[in-house]
């Protein structure tokens, strides 16, 4: 509801039949019956866009002749509307007005925090009419349709490179002038793009917002959460490949001269039980023997029960130092999974820890 500034007289009443809003001025409340009937009376003469007010045609205006009257004082960035440049102040100050209840995320502007909240409920509502791929912005889904049309309206004149989305292209201009508009409110570094500096405010910060879903490990970047996300899938491809038991096969026949080692097959390779002499290096210790075909070439190791592991690797292995060139735990996946049913029950304890 608009307050009459005081020392003006009281002028007729004008109610809004749709909402509680009343105004002394016509002009005001024909402006407010837009926001309800949707119409849009003034239009733009170069692309036909329509708008609800003749102050938004002219700032509108301002994108087809490249006037951007509104400058920052604190670098080079000048913008077409006013309200865009009290936005932008934020990025110098960090002012952040706008926080998420969920994760506590603040931003600049509330529109902002709506888009983030998408993040939270799962909501895309901008969907790809060529692949059906959906967005939780307006702005995705546009550049997202210039991959299938092929458009990259943004061109650099130095280079020739082009863009399909102008920040992108905002963001390469920089790497011909070397400018670094977004500073560092405590160290004073500066960047060339406002997201490089919410990265680097976190060392500062302590902030590591991006925490694994898998085991909790928390990053400073996105990019580095899903670098360690690999991780796991292939931890998870190595244990399958090491537990899935194919078939059974048991070497039973045994005499007092010689006691043969006890084997099962196991995916394609052989897991046996032998026991090594004060002549091999050890003694009287119970080894685990492992050698399979790994896909790309046999790989093999030895796993020594005496309170703890030991490797030992093959000319052509793939395993060092307890662990493969993928980084799944061999090792422990041998000790703890097999041992149970390929060794006593003293050996088993004495791998897991057990008292």
């Amino acid at each position: 509801m608009e307050r009459r500034p005081a020392g003006r007289p009281p002028g007729n009443r004008h109610e809004c039949d749709h909402c509680p809003y009343v105004t002394d001025r016509a002009g005001h409340m024909e402006k407010h019956r837009r926001t309800h009937t949707g119409e849009r009376p003034f239009a733009c003469p170069v692309c036909d866009r329509r708008f609800t007010q003749p102050s938004a045609l002219r700032s509108h205006e301002r994108t087809h002749t490249g006037e951007r009257p509104f400058a920052c004082d604190l670098c080079p960035k000048s913008f077409a509307v006013s309200s865009t440049l009290r936005i932008h102040a934020r990025v110098h100050t960090g002012e952040r007005p706008f926080r998420c209840d969920v994760c506590g995320k603040a931003f600049p502007v509330a529109s902002a925090l709506r888009i983030h909240a998408r993040v939270h409920t799962g909501e895309r509502p901008f969907r790809c009419g060529v692949c059906g791929r959906s967005f939780a912005r307006a702005s995705n889904a546009r550049n997202h349709a210039r991959t299938h049309a092929g458009d990259r309206p943004f061109r650099c004149e130095r280079c020739g490179r082009a863009f399909a989305r102008s920040s992108h292209f905002a963001n390469h201009l920089r790497t011909h002038t070397g400018e670094r508009p977004f500073a560092c409110g405590r160290c004073g570094r500066a960047f060339s793009q406002a997201s490089h500096l919410s990265v680097h405010a976190r060392t500062h910060t302590g902030e590591r917002p991006f925490a694994c879903e898998r085991c909790g490990k928390a990053f400073a970047r996105s990019s580095a959460r899903n670098a360690h996300r690999k991780t796991h899938v292939r931890e998870d491809e190595a244990a399958a490949a090491a537990v899935v038991v194919v078939g059974v096969e048991e070497e039973e026949e045994e005499t007092e001269e010689e006691e043969r080692p006890r084997s099962r097959q196991v995916d394609g390779g052989i897991v046996k039980q032998v026991e090594k002499n004060s002549d091999s290096g050890g003694e009287g210790e119970t080894v685990l023997e492992v050698k399979r075909d790994s896909g790309g070439g046999r790989f093999g190791c030895q796993v020594v029960v005496a309170g703890f592991v030991v490797v030992k690797q093959e000319e052509n292995s793939e395993i060092s130092e307890g662990r493969s060139d993928d980084g799944s735990h061999l090792v422990e996946l041998l000790a703890f999974v097999m041992a149970g049913w390929l060794l006593n029950e003293e050996a088993t304890t004495q791998l897991s820890g057990g008292a």
